[in-house]
């Protein structure tokens, strides 16, 4: 798609370098997610193109210094611009993930020195629900570990957890009929499993020491007027083909006076997982995810921690902020689905495992909170993303460079659309993405490479009529000084073929921004072996500055440091055109 003029190479798998052959313009682009960016461009000059001068006006000098500023500011925003313009935005929030192997426990009863439970991985430890938004103090301590490992097969997801508490904590234990609410009351752990990414019909299962269990059925956050019932139904759901157990491992229940820990072991059918959903979803696969999370209750429910922090984007803080809210399943974690190896198909490891779908995902997430503040202020939907824009209520970086439309017949709804995906979320929060079509792919593609091309040829055209004017500025005589940092010396069809390795050239004293009586002394045949040739900067006795050195095109940086007698500092070169050399000094 580039002009023939052009030479490219890579440099690793994500990062090229496209520039033209007749000079060092320099052009950067970044290929990501199967797209190309322009995301630097640099003039590099031929510092060979100077010819040498010997009579000049200290005022052609200063002109010629100030112009030649200008010129390097204009090209250091020409770079900054497109690099902004183009910048792949990061994902400003880190979600969890675990990869849980294909494995089946011998029986569920809380005994966890078993397989598969000795041969897989603990997860992370829990932190305070709000992340790094919480109070230090409120974060558990080590004492006070929480962790998950997961498995699975055909028929179940398996979740095993360890709780540990301190000499004065105290495992709670009170409910002991079945769905009695114990967020409350009792210690607990919670298993929160939304399949389908959906935020509506995700499961909550909760279990205390004493292996009561309450689960729940949400038909969307209670936020968004959700509650543990279906339409139609009188009473609250209840997921029936689960198998549970619990162990207290140390100490004994409502005993502060001594350390202590208990576990449970939980195994959740896909039956009641996958049941009631807005839309279907196929049965765990290798290479497959779910979104979950989980969470420990503890002192009444003052004290919450979570596997995945709870971050969800605030209009009001302008950035992502830490909720005291587990129903929030936007903001949960994942977990893989591996073989018994721990890989993906076709054997990747699992380490390579990364959501496609998140970046559509965190975008329309973080609109549905901009339209839900703005309606609180206002309260009206919005009808563009225009009117969430103006407000300032929305994450500009999440939703860089997708396409973004608004509906509003039944309250809003967002269609968030990258090259790939396209995720539609509405005002209760119900999220949904499907892959797009081919056709539909290729005439994204098709118009983000239009877009590309245009912007490219636009940046190309002003660095050319940059690089143009700048040699037009160093073509003109200023006594071999171009800038009070910059000095050259050209040795033009020099005829070294009788010089020794020992024989060298020694340029004159010039001054180089406050230094002055700085040297340059050059061998052409320093070393014949490895051709290599060697050129000297010598300064008086005490300087000390940064530079570098340039053989025509060839830089190296060096450090004059004070020495003895004099200043000095040795750079090696390959052996250049010996018929036309230019060595180039600049202050770094």
């Amino acid at each position: 798609t580039f002009d023939p003029k052009f030479v490219a190479h890579g440099d690793g798998p994500s990062l090229f370098h496209v520039f033209p052959a007749p000079r060092t313009t320099c052009v950067w682009m970044r290929r990501q997610n199967s797209r190309l960016t322009w995301t630097h461009v640099a003039s590099l000059w031929r510092k060979s193109t100077l010819r040498k001068s010997t009579e000049a006006s200290e005022v052609a000098r200063a002109s010629a210094e100030s112009s030649f500023t200008g010129l390097r500011s204009s090209l250091q925003s020409v770079s900054e611009q497109a690099r902004d313009e183009a910048r792949e935005p990061s994902l400003p929030v880190c979600l969890r993930h675990y990869t849980a192997v294909r494995g089946t426990p011998a029986a569920i009863d809380g005994d966890l020195n078993k397989d598969p439970w000795t041969s897989v991985p603990w997860s992370e430890p829990f932190l305070e629900i709000r992340g790094a938004d919480a109070p230090p103090a409120t974060q558990p301590r080590a004492g006070q570990k929480t962790r998950v490992k997961m498995a699975w097969d055909e028929d179940f997801l398996y979740v095993a957890a360890m709780m540990h508490y301190e000499v004065g904590d105290e495992i709670v234990a009170k409910c002991a009929v079945r769905n009695s609410s114990m967020s409350h009351t009792d210690s607990n752990f919670g298993v929160f499993v939304d399949p389908g990414g959906f935020c509506h019909g995700y499961k909550e299962f909760a279990i205390n020491a004493l292996n009561t269990v309450w689960d729940l059925l949400l038909t969307r956050p209670f936020s968004d007027g959700g509650g543990n019932a279906l339409d139609g139904e009188a009473g609250p759901w209840d997921g029936r083909s689960c198998r549970t157990a619990t162990r207290v491992l140390k100490g004994s229940l409502h005993d502060a006076s001594r350390p202590s820990s208990w576990c449970c072991e939980i195994a959740l059918a896909h039956t009641d997982t996958l049941a009631h959903l807005p839309c279907p979803v196929s049965m765990p696969a290798v290479g497959s995810s779910w979104r979950v999370n989980f969470s420990r209750v503890e002192e009444e429910g003052r004290v919450k921690w979570a596997w995945s922090p709870q971050v969800v984007w605030s209009p009001a803080a302008q950035r992502y902020v830490g909720q005291s809210n587990m129903h929030l399943p936007d903001a949960y974690g994942y977990v893989v689905f591996a073989d018994e190896s721990g890989n993906l198909a076709g054997g990747l490891p699992a380490s390579c495992w990364q959501d496609p779908q998140q970046r559509v995902r965190l975008a329309a997430a973080s609109l549905y909170y901009s339209a839900k503040t703005l309606k609180h202020e206002t309260g009206e939907d919005p009808t563009s993303l225009e009117e969430l824009l103006a407000a300032k209520l929305v994450d500009t970086t999440s939703i860089k460079g997708l396409r973004i439309s608004v509906g509003n017949s039944k309250g809003f709804a967002f269609k968030v659309t990258d090259a790939a995906w396209t995720a539609v979320i509405n005002s209760e929060r119900l999220l949904k993405v499907k892959a797009m079509d081919s056709s539909a792919q290729l005439v994204v593609v098709q118009g983000q490479f239009r877009e590309s091309q245009s912007e490219a040829q636009k940046l190309k055209q002003q660095v050319d009529d940059l690089t143009l004017e700048l040699l037009t500025l160093k073509g003109k005589p200023t006594q071999n000084v171009v800038a009070a940092s910059f000095h050259q010396w050209c040795l033009e069809e020099e005829d070294f073929s009788a010089f020794r390795s020992t024989d060298h050239l020694d340029g004159p004293a010039f001054q180089l921004g406050p230094y002055k009586g700085i040297k340059l002394r050059f061998w052409p045949y320093w070393d014949v072996v490895k051709q290599q040739c060697s050129v000297k900067v010598i300064a008086p006795l005490g300087t000390e500055m940064i530079f570098k050195l340039y053989v025509n095109n060839d830089c190296q940086r060096g450090h004059l440091k004070p020495g003895v007698e004099y200043s000095a500092f040795n750079c090696f070169f390959e052996a250049p055109d010996l018929a036309t050399t230019s060595l180039w000094l600049e202050l770094d």
